[in-house]
């Protein structure tokens, strides 16, 4: 999957936002989107694992604040 298919994988959690952001880089800062919370994080980890395969360990997923830092989480195995 490359970072283009990353992103708009992650956007998909936010099909119900209402926040609007016009342009998704590998360099966006996603904790600070004002809908980004704890559910959406956990939403996140458990989409990982059931359509990508791959496993996010939370405690290393605080580490990463941009979707490129992400993107090489999940992808790093």
């Amino acid at each position: 999957m490359s970072i283009d298919e990353f992103i708009v994988f992650f956007k998909t959690l936010f099909v119900f936002s209402k926040e609007f952001v016009e342009e998704w880089t590998p360099e966006t800062e996603f904790r600070y989107l004002d809908d980004w919370s704890s559910l959406m994080a956990l939403e996140f980890i458990v989409k990982c694992q059931s359509e990508l395969g791959k496993t996010v360990i939370p405690s290393e997923m605080k580490k990463t604040e941009t979707l490129q830092e992400l993107y090489d989480l999940v992808f790093a195995n």
